[in-house]
């Protein structure tokens, strides 16, 4: 038993069970989890496990924000699973789990962040000792020396060492055989290779097959070479799967894999890959060179959103390529420059809010985030607070817009923190290196500052169902609100709240269009609204009592204590056209909860008939003296979303 233990039964259980989970693994913060049947996932519950910062959807992934612990807790959940669920993923035939696979944009993200999660704190680690290296050999060792060139094997071995890195973690995604992917990447940087590559300045050497030229590249750090080889090898293997023997596929298979692929890959796949890194470079060099403050304000002010939706493993490649192939890099700074944004503004939640838990949370974040782990400071505190994502947004924006006027850059890969300084440094390049460190800290405190100024408010969210019932443009009553909230005596505002506390918050019947009573059926007596029906059901927007049903669910009356509301189906005298659509799941004098199903519409159907269908709801008695507003009843709205409010007014609380 580990600490982490009960945590990961919670989560086993929320996500459906360990036969649910086809594939695990984990990025820096984050648990990610590839599961056979996503529609099984309490997300809801797996947001209140404490340890669990957040949880979402994404990329065909699931996954569960942790932070800083992540590595135990996936230790952990592989202890509990029985195997190593990674080796255990299945593609074949150009299907994951059954399921045809679809090339996306959040595909693409997936297998970049399944391909450097792994091996970025690897690569991060060399390229800080490689800034450190730097700073010695311009101030205190010379660059010539035996220890110089020594230290920077250190330094080096992650990027010169990127294509076996890449082979490993792109077998592992692509399920392909470990060791034969990287005896064919390996091809790509074998002494052979590596000792005839031609200086930099002059033009390749080339070997042949058979009259075939071989150009001989530096393939150090190289990226697509190896995805192309990778992806290659799985769909051959595939093929040969099917068709080699049992007896003598064991040999087989990777002896004519290792035949055709590795002068493929030196012939085409190197070169091609080659082209395209040094084509990407060019493009972000273009880009920088237009205008290098608009295009760093970007980055940097889009970051937090970009981490959001784990798409800045996207900018890794870029950043690998940019240091290949010119020797340092444009994009790193916005992202330093946001980091410190981030924890800035983390730290500004930290000193303002009461709350203990939100303290523990965010105090933690404040610290995890200044050595460059931000996922934490994000769900932790600044998605959640709007005014502390203003201000890192704000800060890093013109934080990163700054340092790129100044020309500073970065010249070797570390993750973005105070802790990777050497990487900005190079001797011709001073005045961006004092501009960045300048700004670093200037825009922490910029964040800091302006959350105190925003002001964060615990009660944000609380505050949010005070509005409820006023429409958007009715100004006036949202400044009264806004007025009885803040008032120093507070007087009005507990009396709002008291109004609220024992008022009525209804939902929405169903998902769709909704439509005024006005324009649905001209002048009406009642209070409330229509909806076109864009969902398979229709559900109680209050816990109550089925009074009656009229014409087999035309009408369903419901009713409790405070409210009696009535539910028509149809417009005007349309029901029988609709009814064969109909299903009702409910009894005149039957108990119903809010949200609970009371009818089902079989919509599909509806649709190929070409057949609209319609529902009204009509507060019917409100209770004496009440106010009704009418929040919303236009627009596209869904069951989880409230749209009346019925606030008790004083002579009847």
């Amino acid at each position: 038993m580990t600490k982490y233990s009960k945590m990961v039964e919670e989560i086993i259980k929320l996500v459906g069970g360990k036969d649910n989970i086809s594939k695990s693994f984990h990025c820096m913060t984050r648990l990610r989890l590839n599961l056979k049947d996503e529609s099984k996932v309490n997300n809801e519950e797996i947001l209140k496990i404490p340890g669990i910062l957040g949880a979402k959807k994404q990329s065909g992934q699931f996954q569960i924000i942790i932070g800083k612990n992540v590595n135990e807790v996936f230790l952990e959940l592989n202890d509990q699973l029985g195997v190593i669920k990674n080796d255990t993923f299945e593609i074949k035939n150009g299907k994951r789990n059954g399921k045809k696979i679809k090339f996306s944009f959040s595909s693409i993200v997936d297998v970049i962040s399944s391909l450097f999660g792994p091996i970025i704190g690897v690569i991060a680690g060399a390229g800080l000792f490689k800034g450190v290296l730097t700073l010695l050999t311009t101030y205190a060792i010379n660059s010539k020396s035996d220890e110089a060139i020594v230290l920077g094997l250190i330094g080096d071995a992650a990027i010169n060492m990127l294509p076996i890195l890449l082979a490993y973690t792109a077998a592992k995604k692509f399920d392909v055989s470990i060791p034969l992917a990287v005896a064919v990447c390996g091809a790509l940087i074998a002494p052979a290779m590596v000792t005839r590559i031609a200086p930099p300045t002059g033009d390749p050497n080339y070997l042949h097959l058979w009259g075939i030229p071989i150009p001989v590249l530096s393939y150090a750090g190289a990226i697509f070479p190896t995805l192309f080889a990778v992806y290659t090898l799985k769909w051959l293997t595939i093929g040969l799967d099917k068709i080699l023997p049992k007896v003598i596929k064991m040999i087989l298979l990777p002896l004519i894999s290792l035949i055709l692929l590795i002068p493929l890959t030196l012939t085409a796949f190197g070169p091609l890959g080659n082209y395209i890194g040094i084509g990407l470079a060019w493009l972000v060099q273009k880009i920088f060179s237009w205008q290098p403050w608009i295009a760093s304000m970007i980055l940097g002010l889009t970051r937090p959103i970009v981490v959001m939706f784990g798409m800045h493993y996207a900018l890794f490649p870029i950043a690998l390529i940019n240091l290949e192939k010119l020797g340092y890099d444009y994009t790193s700074i916005a992202s330093v420059v946001s980091t410190m944004a981030q924890a800035g503004a983390i730290l500004g939640v930290f000193l303002q809010v009461k709350n203990s838990n939100t303290k523990q949370v965010t105090g933690g974040a404040a610290v995890s985030a200044v050595i460059g782990i931000t996922e934490p400071a994000l769900y932790g505190g600044i998605l959640k607070y709007k005014q502390a994502l203003f201000a890192t947004m704000i800060s890093g924006g013109v934080g990163a817009a700054i340092v790129s006027l100044f020309g500073a850059k970065s010249y070797a890969f570390a993750m973005p923190s105070p802790l990777s300084i050497p990487t900005y440094f190079h001797s011709d390049n001073m005045t961006g290196f004092i501009a960045l460190i300048v700004m670093m800290f200037g825009t922490y405190g910029m964040a800091l500052g302006l959350t105190f100024l925003f002001r964060i408010n615990e009660n944000a969210e609380d505050r949010k169902k005070y509005y409820v019932g006023i429409k958007w443009w009715n100004l006036k009553v949202k400044f009264m609100v806004w007025i009885s909230l803040n008032k120093k005596d507070n007087a009005n505002r507990k009396d709002f709240k008291n109004r609220l506390a024992h008022g009525v918050l209804l939902n929405s019947i169903s998902k769709g269009s909704l439509i005024s009573l006005t324009d649905f059926e001209g002048d009406s007596a009642y209070q409330g609204y229509a909806i076109k029906i864009k969902n398979n059901e229709i559900v109680s927007p209050l816990s109550g009592k089925i009074k009656d049903i009229k014409n087999d669910g035309e009408t369903i009356i419901i009713s409790n204590e405070d409210i009696k509301i009535a539910i028509n189906l149809g417009e005007k005298n349309s029901f029988d056209s609709i009814k064969q659509y109909i299903n009702l799941k409910i009894n005149k004098g039957q108990e119903v909860l809010e949200k609970q199903t009371i009818m089902e519409i079989d919509i599909e159907q509806a649709k190929k008939d070409k057949v609209k269908i319609f529902a009204s709801l009509h507060i019917i008695n409100s209770g004496k003296n009440n106010e009704v507003l009418i929040k919303k009843d236009y627009g596209f709205i869904t069951t989880q979303k409230q749209n009346i409010t019925i606030l008790k007014t004083k002579e009847t609380l």
